[in-house]
């Protein structure tokens, strides 16, 4: 089986802003050609388009569908949603309280933000979807999703350790691809 992991395009946001959940719409002059790159990336056969429901990614998963899998509906899941940064999302880094967030980047796989959520709870979320495409019947599977989701799903196919999970590249618009086998490998990012 083969997952292709695609983070959504560059956010209409400015970049000193906590975002998690928050639902932003993409930054219009980055985007076509940023989905062109990423169709042009992906295999001309996949059984499955799953997206996260949050319009940065329901955006990019429209227009996949439109240009390269026309047949194909998309299956958008809750649980695709990038990390709930509870009270500090639409809030500017700087203005955050500055002692949890200390605690927080001092242990963001367990300690919960103020109001959302821990890394090791996005992680379960993501495990169990994950989990659930390993078990389909599909050959192939692309999921359009987030950066914190990428580095969950990361963690959990290749049972990395969670602490070094925001050590994993994902920049807007990259395409990871995983080969699942009797073991699974990240084969590369394809972009």
């Amino acid at each position: 089986m083969e997952i292709y992991l695609v983070r959504h395009t560059k956010p209409l946001i400015d970049k000193d802003i906590c975002y998690g959940q928050t639902d932003l719409v993409v930054d219009d002059a980055a985007f076509k050609e940023s989905a062109k790159l990423i169709v042009r990336s992906l295999p001309e056969k996949i059984d499955a388009i799953y997206s996260s429901p949050l319009i940065r990614c329901g955006v990019l998963a429209e227009f996949i569908k439109l240009e390269k899998y026309p047949s194909l509906d998309i299956a958008y899941s809750p649980l695709l949603k990038e990390i709930h940064f509870g009270e500090w999302e639409n809030k500017k880094w700087d203005d955050i309280n500055q002692i949890h967030l200390s605690k927080w980047m001092n242990d963001f796989v367990n300690e919960t933000v103020p109001g959302g959520e821990s890394f090791i709870q996005l992680y379960q979320r993501v495990k169990l979807f994950i989990t659930a495409v390993i078990n389909s019947s599909h050959s192939a599977a692309l999921i359009i999703t987030h950066a914190g989701v990428i580095r969950a799903a990361t963690a959990y196919i290749q049972q990395g350790a969670l602490k070094d999970a925001f050590a994993i590249s994902c920049e807007y618009g990259c395409v990871t691809k995983f080969e699942l086998n009797d073991v699974a490998e990240q084969v590369n990012t394809l972009r």
